[in-house]
């Protein structure tokens, strides 16, 4: 099939568009946005929409950047379609919120395209991911944890964002390109392998592609829609379960039937116990696949048992329900409060004249020597086992549900006993800074480290913090 008439079934198929639309296109320069740029441009009147272009210049690569700029703005001249460029200094953005560049970039670039959405009546953002960057997706997101909805890698329609080049190869993209005699820019930064993304698609990707299945990105593609169709049914089950199960006592308590919970499959158990969770809480992120099982696991046990969960959630068995409580003092308004830290930077303190550098060391000798430093302040600087941090590791205030390991056995105790034992009141709780991995603690500033990360023989990655005034 003709690579335009592809690419309009596929947006019918979704109902991508509809008439009238304004559609909010990222034009950045390359190979991709450019293609898509053409083919919307050539679809306007078929679908009955109108195109806006939108350039961001994230400032860092210079006189490249520019010269970016430079062509998208002659391109949309000679397509007379209107164009929106803004300049951003992404590389300060990225430092001030502690974010890589990638990811100040990509949170900077929608930000602005849902900010032009919005000042239109009908508007869609229409974005130029394609088959290639699914199967990254789905590679990524399976190697590094998830559920059903996470394989299903990115959706042709997510809420106002489309993307119509999903059912299409990069290699179609290029060569639609040479048909068309159409130049573009090229980002010489998508050959370094800075990023996590980058990785795959220059090293693993190509392996994968020479050494297991010259199909590999179809394949990965094809598990995506299936994953997608699941995650959709999964959803649609699991709404009709949690409307079954599901009762709000109060605003801040919901109870859930063990009678009908126990009718149901595990992964349906699953589904309505999370939902519970973010439904409570607001909040999807840090609810963990541990906090999930450990909560089905009270349905086997005696009247009472409870479990602490993120947010200040909860949960605890009755003689005919499981009952999800938030406390309202310690709830979602703590979510404000958190700072990501980077693998290697600094960051203050909010509130204090403190600051708290981290840094890798991928060299034992290194770290030994550090240690053995006489002007190293024992309580201000510890040293963290890198490779056993599952999540993203944040500054916060402490929550009800953080918990430490205290020995080699494995056991746990509570953040705020932990405390409680170093004579630190309940009222000075609430203002102390943890370092956290979801509810696990790595490091109660002045009181603690867990056992779980702490350097060990085979320790392979160490990762230093340091409080410094």
């Amino acid at each position: 099939m003709e690579f335009r008439q592809k690419v309009l079934q596929y947006i019918k198929e979704y109902q991508m568009f509809q008439k009238g639309d304004t559609v909010i296109l990222g034009l950045s320069g390359g190979a991709d946005s450019v293609c898509l740029f053409l083919v919307l441009e050539s679809l306007q009147k078929i679908l009955g929409i109108s195109l806006q272009a939108v350039h961001i210049n994230h400032n860092l690569r210079g006189k490249e950047a520019d010269e970016d700029e430079r062509f998208v703005r002659e391109l949309c001249v000679k397509k007379n379609i209107p164009l929106l460029v803004k300049s951003v200094p992404v590389g300060k953005i990225a430092q001030e919120n502690c974010l890589s560049e990638e990811e100040a970039g990509r949170k900077v670039r929608y930000h602005y395209f849902e900010e032009i959405r919005k000042a239109n009546v009908q508007g869609k953002i229409a974005v130029a991911h394609h088959k290639n960057d699914q199967a990254e997706t789905v590679l990524h997101h399976l190697c590094r944890g998830t559920s059903v909805a996470g394989a299903a890698g990115m959706r042709p329609v997510s809420g106002k964002i489309v993307r119509p080049f999903l059912c299409v190869t990069r290699p179609e993209i290029e060569a639609e390109l040479r048909s068309k005699r159409q130049n573009y820019q090229t980002d010489r930064t998508n050959y370094e392998n800075n990023y996590m993304r980058n990785r795959i698609r220059n090293q693993i990707m190509p392996i994968l592609k020479e050494q297991v299945n010259t199909q590999v990105v179809e394949h990965l593609a094809e598990a995506a829609n299936d994953f997608r169709e699941l995650a959709e049914y999964l959803e649609w089950q699991g709404n009709h379960s949690y409307k079954r199960i599901v009762s709000k006592k109060r605003r801040t308590q919901y109870w859930l039937s063990i009678t009908e919970l126990m009718t149901e499959m595990q992964i349906i158990k699953q589904w309505v116990v999370k939902k519970t969770i973010e439904d409570l809480s607001g909040c999807h992120k840090n609810i963990e696949k541990k906090h999930i099982i450990n909560t089905i696991a009270l349905l086997d046990k005696q009247v009472g048992k409870r479990q602490n969960l993120p947010y200040g959630i909860t949960v605890w068995r009755e003689h005919d329900a499981l009952v999800f409580e938030r406390n309202e003092v310690e709830g979602i308004e703590e979510e404000k409060l958190e700072i990501q830290i980077p693998n290697s930077g600094m960051i203050e303190i909010p509130g204090e004249a403190n600051v708290l550098k981290s840094d890798l060391i991928k060299e034992k000798e290194k770290f030994q020597e550090q240690v053995m430093k006489k002007n190293e302040r024992k309580n201000c600087t510890k040293w963290f086992d890198y490779d056993k941090i599952e999540n993203t590791v944040y500054l916060r205030k402490m929550r009800k549900g953080d918990y430490l390991q205290i020995d080699l056995a494995g056991h746990h105790k509570s953040a705020a006993k932990a405390c409680k034992d170093a004579k630190i009141s309940a009222k000075q709780q609430k203002n102390i800074w943890v370092v956290a991995d979801g509810n696990h603690i790595l490091w109660i500033p002045g009181v603690r480290v867990s056992e779980y990360y702490k350097v060990k023989e085979e320790t392979k990655c160490i990762w230093k913090l340091e409080m410094r005034s």
